[in-house]
């Protein structure tokens, strides 16, 4: 072979090389790559810097490559995951993709149709076109009214939702939800927040897996719902879809959990528009609209859950209901009743007399946690009631003043009204919204009764008094009915001294109304004001002591019937009853570090000991002092660890505790995940801690211990 020979065979093997090369390049994201062990090698395969506890192995989903984290910080959608979402890649594969991208974008600009005016049709006037205003390389187009042509097909169902707005605030969007045309894709954990996600089928094999086994569907970063077909064989002997969230407590709001019951013979399918609806919770609570207990959210949509008379969820906190077998979230939590259109009027108002009927409705005390579709109503119109003198159903501007923790319990010929001494200033503010003649106060559900009063409205169509309503009761089945709970209590000052009463008490609907003279009205008023106990006889003037009924007004200890189960990630501190201020992502800016893969945020702060405000309540300027002393504390530790957030991930140490302990004698702190954190991170937490809690701790007079919540997130 002669040297012109050789040569040839060389720019052969190059040009070989070169197309071999090629073909990879246009093989990135459309087919698997493989994967290279993580055992072949010690360093990046890009940077060839050394891996560590802190600097982690990557592979890019794109090469397959291991890489560290920073030449594997990009994200690029992937042709062959065959997932909306993006996958990590490498700087150089997201190179290539992105150029891949423009290449067929500018592949899909094609000649005009001339079937189609809106294809070759300008909305450039011309008028500009004459004076030069339109690029001169640019080809002139016929402007045509807008209006005058067919809109584009694709047009109805663009990304663009049109909604139409009823006067029951129920939203009817005509552009199908994403989630009503594609299923959540589900994701396999491996440690921490590193998972894989992988589309599924809404058949009966999903049905199938949800019988045996509990799926976790990925709905958007650090938020998840898991799922799972439970048969419930303690007391309800159903089948339900249940529906935990997860993630929700990083941006201040309770977990939620449904319910839905479900036939797996009748049903192949799962109802995807729950989804959508957490996935709308869960942006409105992003935003600052939070659900707390008896609170409620609306469906954005119509048919919801497969009926157009479904209007949304009533939520609840767990009490007497069984939560054997059922997936729960991390406490605290909430959970979803379907409910109809034509009861939000009362889960907006009156919420409480809604929990009670549907518990009545069912058999199920205080209510049932089950969401059953197509249930007939309990409520229609509103009818005439007595709330309709103490709220606004019309434009919802005033309501019937509710003071949580505030229990009305009947017994024999006594009735006692219990008021949390922390909710004296929810009082002030119901004697200050009241009129002069009635003073009102709505109450709360009591574990502590036998059972309640329930509001019954007839829907019977064939009777004279349709729509009108009647008292029941309700109570734990096999227990006797010692102390019947009612739902509100109404001071009426307009009783006359010629009616030869000292006052009436009677039973309206589900509360009480109590008529005393307008003398006896203005001295409750001013013993709630000072927080004195107060005492009512009620009763005819001439009749013995035995027949007369007394209304006691009485203050109690405080009300603690929040944060129930929640612990501290230090040491299992318990923190039922412990007041807590949540964080808000938008409003605290220096409360959150994010990098390229991982970020970190203060969520919460636990108020453990406070002797700088009194007993009764929180007012807004102690809760900003505590803010302010958090927000730096926060800041502090939040820049101690953010060196050591791949290693905490490692060591699935997501939820972090740091309790400080301020006094102008003394300061000290603790930190940890699980466990008390080790010297490694405590070294870094004293150079940062330790000067800010001496500097605010000069400004105490009294001791303040809080615990703030930190949260390892996806950036």
């Amino acid at each position: 072979m002669d040297l012109m020979d050789i040569d040839k065979v060389l720019d052969d093997l190059e040009d070989s090389e070169i197309n071999i090369e090629q073909t990879r390049e246009l093989e990135i994201g459309k087919t698997k790559p493989f994967w290279v062990p993580d055992n072949v090698t010690n360093i990046c395969m890009q940077c060839d810097q050394k891996f560590s506890l802190i600097k982690r192995r990557h592979h890019c989903r794109g090469c397959g490559q291991v890489l560290c984290g920073a030449c594997c910080s990009f994200k690029s959608k992937l042709e062959y995951t065959q997932s909306r979402l993006e996958q990590r890649v490498c700087g150089n594969c997201w190179n290539f993709l992105k150029k891949s991208i423009q290449n067929d974008e500018e592949k899909q600009i094609i000649s005009p149709n001339p079937n189609n005016p809106m294809e070759y049709c300008s909305t450039v006037s011309p008028y500009q076109q004459v004076q030069g205003e339109v690029n001169i390389n640019t080809t002139m187009k016929v402007m045509v009214p807008v209006s005058a042509l067919k809109k584009n097909k694709c047009d109805s169902h663009n990304m663009y939702k049109k909604k139409v707005t009823f006067s029951d605030e129920i939203n009817t969007e005509i552009a199908q939800d994403k989630y009503l045309q594609d299923l959540p894709p589900i994701c396999s954990s491996v440690s921490g927040y590193e998972y894989q996600t992988f589309q599924v089928k809404n058949d009966e094999n999903l049905i199938r897996r949800l019988k045996n086994e509990s799926l976790r569907f990925y709905i958007k970063n650090n938020f998840f719902i898991n799922a799972k077909i439970v048969r419930l064989t303690c007391c309800i002997n159903e089948s339900v879809l249940n529906l935990s969230s997860s993630g929700l407590h990083a941006i201040g709001q309770d977990e939620i959990i449904v319910l839905l019951k479900f036939d797996c013979e009748t049903e192949h399918k799962i109802p995807l528009d729950i989804f959508s609806h957490f996935s709308e919770i869960y942006e409105k609570a992003s935003s600052g609209h939070f659900i707390s207990e008896l609170g409620h959210s609306l469906a954005s949509k119509s048919p919801f859950l497969g009926s157009i008379d479904h209007g949304g969820f009533l939520f609840i906190r767990q009490s007497f209901q069984c939560i054997q077998d059922i997936i729960i979230p991390e406490p605290p939590f909430l959970i979803g009743i379907l409910i109809h259109k034509s009861e939000l009027p009362w889960a907006k108002i009156f919420p409480l007399r809604l929990m009670l009927r549907l518990g009545a409705e069912f058999r199920y005390y205080p209510c049932p946690h089950i969401s059953i579709r197509g249930r007939p109503t309990v409520y229609m119109d509103i009818a005439q009631t007595i709330i309709n003198f103490l709220a606004d159903f019309r434009n919802y501007t005033y309501t019937l003043s509710h003071v949580k923790g505030l229990f009305i319990h009947m017994e024999d010929r006594k009735t006692s009204i219990c008021i949390p001494k922390n909710r004296y200033r929810d009082i002030m503010k119901a004697i200050y919204d009241s009129s002069d003649n009635i003073l009102s106060l709505g109450g709360n559900f009591s574990s502590t009764a036998d059972g309640h009063l329930v509001c019954i409205q007839n829907l019977q169509v064939d009777t004279d008094d349709l729509l009108n309503y009647s008292t029941q009761a309700i109570n734990i089945q096999g227990q006797p009915r010692n102390v019947t709970g009612a739902n509100f209590i109404v001071f009426n000052g307009a009783l006359k001294s010629s009616t030869g009463f000292s006052a009436k008490c009677c039973i309206v609907e589900d509360g009480l109304m109590v008529q005393v003279s307008p003398e006896k009205l203005m001295e409750l008023r001013r013993s709630l004001e000072k927080m004195l106990d107060f005492e009512i006889v009620c009763g005819s003037a001439n009749s013995e002591e035995l027949s007369k009924e007394i209304v006691s007004v009485k203050w109690t200890h405080n009300d603690s019937n929040f944060n129930i189960g929640v612990t501290s990630p230090i040491d299992g501190l318990k923190f039922d009853g412990i007041s807590s201020i949540r964080i808000h992502p938008n409003h605290y800016q220096r409360l959150f570090y994010s990098n390229s893969s991982i970020s970190i945020r203060c969520t919460e702060v636990f108020i453990l000991q406070n002797g700088e405000i009194s007993e009764n309540s929180m007012l807004s300027s102690d809760k900003a002092n505590v803010l302010s002393i958090s927000e730096k504390i926060a800041a502090s530790g939040i820049s101690a660890l953010k060196n050591f957030l791949d290693l905490l991930l490692a060591k699935d140490c997501l939820i972090i505790g740091l309790r400080a302990s301020l006094n102008k004698d003394l300061v000290s702190y603790e930190a940890g995940s699980k466990v008390k954190f080790p010297p490694l991170y405590m070294k870094s937490l004293d150079n940062e801690l330790i000067p800010i809690l001496h500097s605010e701790a000069n400004n105490l007079r009294n001791t303040l211990i809080i615990e703030l919540i930190f949260r390892i997130l996806e950036p």
